[in-house]
This record gives C-alpha cells, sequence and structure tokens, in this order.
C-alpha cells in the first residue's frame, strides 16, 4: 500500500526520476511528458470554464508512484513562469498509513532548472527527505528571479550576491576548492546580513543558503 506523490502549482512541472534511470513527468529537453517508472503517472490538472471550454489559470502539476522502490529519487523542476512555487511531498508507508506531509519552496523562471533529491523509506514511522542540490547556474537563476519578483529589494545586493557565485565558481573552475569554499562562506554571510536588514525577504534567504549549502558541500 506503499505510494509517493509530489504536487506543485503552475509556476513549475518536474520530472521525477528513479535510481536506475527510469523516468515520470514532463521532459523539458523534448518538451514531452514521459511515464516509465512503473505504476506511476503524471497528471496536469485544471478548471474548465463551463461556458468557453478553456482552461482556467492555475493548472496543477501532479505526479504519483504506487509501490515506489525504497530509496533517493531526483526531482527536476522546470519553471513555466517567474513564480514562486511549494512542492509537496506526500509518501505514505507500505501498511497504507501516511507519514509527515514535507514542503520545499522555490523560485521559477521561464525555463529555468532547479533540482531535489527525495528519500523515501516505506517503513511505518518514516518520513520523507528532501535536499535541494543546486548548480551555479542555478543560484544565479534564483538570484534574477527573485530581484524580478521583488524578494531581493535592490540591483545592488543582486548584482553583489550574483558577483560571489561567479567568483565562487571560477576558483573551483581553476581547480581552487578552498578558494571556491570561502567565497560561499561570504555569500552566505552576506545573505544572512541582508535578510537582517530587510534586503531580501525571509523565502529568498532560505532558498539562497540552501544553494550555498549545498554548491560548497560538492565541492568537499
Amino acid at each position: 500500500m506503499s505510494g509517493l506523490d509530489l504536487v506543485i502549482g503552475d509556476a513549475a512541472d518536474f520530472l521525477i526520476q528513479d535510481s536506475i534511470g527510469r523516468r515520470t513527468g514532463f521532459d523539458s529537453t523534448n518538451r514531452q511528458a514521459v511515464n516509465e517508472i512503473p505504476q506511476s503517472a503524471h497528471f496536469l490538472d485544471a478548471i474548465a470554464d463551463a461556458e468557453t471550454g478553456s482552461l482556467a489559470e492555475g493548472i496543477t502539476h501532479s505526479a504519483q508512484i504506487f509501490h515506489p522502490g525504497s530509496g533517493t529519487y531526483t526531482v527536476i523542476m522546470t519553471g513555466v513562469k517567474t513564480g514562486l512555487y511549494t512542492l509537496a511531498i506526500r509518501a505514505f508507508s507500505q501498511d497504507g498509513s501516511a507519514q509527515p506531509l514535507v514542503t520545499v519552496q522555490g523560485i521559477a523562471g521561464v525555463d529555468s532548472v532547479s533540482q531535489f533529491e527525495v528519500r523515501f523509506n516505506p517503513a511505518p514511522g518514516a518520513t520523507p527527505q528532501a535536499e535541494r542540490v543546486a548548480t551555479f547556474s542555478s543560484t544565479l537563476g534564483d538570484i534574477d528571479n527573485a530581484l524580478q519578483l521583488e524578494l531581493i529589494k535592490n540591483q545592488g545586493v543582486s548584482n553583489s550576491l550574483s558577483t560571489k557565485i561567479k567568483r565562487a565558481l571560477a576558483a573551483l573552475s581553476n581547480g581552487n576548492k578552498q578558494a571556491s569554499r570561502d567565497i560561499l562562506g561570504a555569500f552566505l554571510n552576506e545573505v544572512a546580513a541582508a535578510g537582517r536588514n530587510k534586503h531580501i525577504t525571509a523565502l529568498i534567504a532560505e532558498v539562497l543558503t540552501q544553494d550555498a549549502q549545498s554548491l560548497s558541500a560538492q565541492t568537499q
């Protein structure tokens, strides 16, 4: 009776991939839906106008996997429009009992790409775990999209944060992992200070903190 359900609103769609590479959801490379994971399905839900038949705004994207295997699933988010999103993860144990709801938030732009790892355990009493897996490109996208949404209050803060991410990438590209981590540490300090001074919202501070922590962990 185990299951894994993912639901998101209209700002982004997603592709979920299991540990052996099978996928279900929206494949942004060819703009098509795929359904490779056994006993899974991907849905787009919207209310239609009773008079015109056209779909109303507010499409919900979801995927369901029945009897999912235990392990880590990669969730690749593709932005549909510039906006905030909340990915809801609902898991069910092998006895059919519901596990605690887990949500992760993010910022999307048109064709933006971000990634999460979701760890699922069908044992009763377990809780699904979700972790952001950032790239330098996705982090720069988060900064740009946050500025457009006025979650970052001014261009100067945005420029400063973007510059640090580019410098960290350059250091890593030159083989200097320690310098890259040091710059990411300075980035984290600036994010914290900008949050305290209300130059950025609490949401973008949390997202950018997770971005930098993910990037730093990848340089270890």
